[in-house]
């Protein structure tokens, strides 16, 4: 088994996670997602006692089939626990939701070696397998991961048991995923019965990221004081179902239609969608420029911002535009990005840009001033923004919860010529009073003068 910190699990979850399935329920009718919103139906299964609680037994008629695909298109990863007694007849279908070639999407299934095997199928053919030398058929727990970086790129998937640190196989995709996969996620309940899973399967984790399952975290030590530079790299807009729910205000120049498959809401709600044509901001039709907005709640600093091109056709996506903020309802607007003759889109591929910024808008918009060759429109699918400036936070003891909720990675970068957007403070000893608590910080405000206080 490999190392599985609970704690640092749950920041990993936090950061890039799409679904997470403990199987730690009581009634084999339920499949509870800690982390999304996927539903399943089960047929069968047994609960067994697994790693930290419950875990799934599949004696090859059981099934647990979701509501939607949940596996996200391009790169990702696949964590779960394993065992098995026994090799299989014939290779058995434990994760998937794409059964042959001329589908698409993913599988893990176990070999009749007792193998590891994770596959792609991009509609006509394999796009990648990674085989483990490695057999997990002894009747012991295994942790296995699953990654793909997304790209063509060489070794850009690999497959990990229980050593986390050297992956047990490599493989490199011949294709990228440019489409929405076949079928939703099902585990085990493979047509064929003979290869449908049998054995105990615990804690399903998928991630929009290739993840690092070891916690390599520090922190900096200063005159005895520890520190560390983090930030927060999550969309600041939260999912938007109209122009103004759940918060904020979305808004353009002009829409296609008013009908609702067009507005700008639609590039801000969290949705890639493949096939059609909805789920995008698109300009009146013969408007080849135009703007997308989005109104903060509150001012908010905006240091990168990513688009995916809109409608189904990368000649519909922005050219050249700036990026740009104001704080009087867009009298006037400050440039913070410009861009020129951007042309390397790929279909329903993210792309992000960065610059630099501290200062604090309440607006945000996108002006574009030239598509990629259509003569009809230009248009967004999807647009996401950041804030990635640094915070420089003290500590004022040595915990594993900070180091792993709040420690610098292994091997990550710190460009010390950048600012930093503030300094915090984690304070974790009060005084009581009365039903309440007081937490105390001192600041030297001859090092350190405070223009703004934020508790949180």
């Amino acid at each position: 088994m490999g190392i599985y910190n609970p704690l640092y699990v749950q920041q990993l979850m936090n950061s890039y996670g799409v679904a997470w399935f403990k199987l730690n329920e009581s009634t084999t009718t339920s499949i509870i997602d800690s982390m999304g919103s996927a539903t399943a139906i089960v047929t069968g299964t047994t609960i067994v006692t697994g790693l930290s609680g419950n875990a799934r037994s599949f004696t090859g008629t059981d099934k647990i089939v979701f509501n939607a695909p949940v596996i996200p298109i391009g790169k990702k990863s696949i964590r779960f626990k394993l065992k098995k007694n026994t090799n299989p007849a014939s290779p058995e279908y434990l994760l998937w939701n794409a059964i042959s070639p001329s589908e698409r999407g993913i599988a893990v299934a176990i070999g009749t070696n007792g193998e590891v095997i994770f596959l792609l199928d991009n509609g006509s053919a394999e796009a990648f397998r990674a085989t483990s030398t490695k057999k997990v058929t002894d009747g012991t727990w295994h942790d296995i991961l699953c990654t793909w970086d997304g790209t063509t790129g060489a070794n850009g998937v690999k497959l990990y048991i229980d050593d986390m640190v050297s992956p047990n196989a490599v493989a490199t995709s011949t294709s990228t995923e440019t489409s929405t996969q076949t079928r939703n996620l099902t585990i085990s309940g493979h047509s064929e019965t003979a290869r449908r899973f049998s054995g105990t399967i615990d804690e399903i984790e998928i991630y929009n990221e290739v993840i690092n399952p070891i916690a390599n975290k520090f922190l900096i030590s200063l005159e005895n004081k520890y520190q560390s530079l983090s930030y927060d790299n999550r969309d600041l807009i939260p999912k938007m179902t109209s122009d103004t729910l759940p918060s904020g205000i979305a808004s353009c120049s002009t829409t296609f239609s008013t009908s609702g498959a067009y507005n700008a809401f639609n590039a801000f709600d969290k949705t890639i969608t493949q096939t059609g044509s909805f789920n995008s901001w698109v300009t009146a039709s013969g408007q080849l420029t135009g703007w997308l907005a989005y109104e903060f709640p509150s001012a908010t600093v905006v240091n990168k911002y990513t688009l995916v091109h809109g409608y189904n056709n990368v000649n519909v996506s922005p050219k050249s535009w700036t990026f740009e903020g104001t704080n009087d309802n867009g009298l006037t607007w400050t440039v913070l990005d410009q861009r020129s003759n951007i042309t390397d889109w790929i279909l329903w591929t993210e792309k992000e840009f960065e610059f630099v910024n501290l200062n604090r808008f309440k607006k945000y918009r996108i002006n574009i001033t030239a598509n990629n060759g259509s003569a009809s429109y230009v248009g967004i699918q999807e647009m996401k923004m950041y804030d990635t400036n640094r915070t420089l936070l003290f500590y004022p003891t040595l915990s594993e919860g900070n180091f792993i909720k709040h420690g610098l990675n292994k091997n990550e970068l710190i460009e010390t010529y950048k600012k930093m957007s503030k300094k915090s403070y984690i304070s974790t000893t009060s005084n009581q009073i009365g039903s309440g608590k007081v937490f105390k910080q001192k600041v030297d405000t001859s090092k350190i003068p405070i223009k703004k206080a934020l508790i949180i």
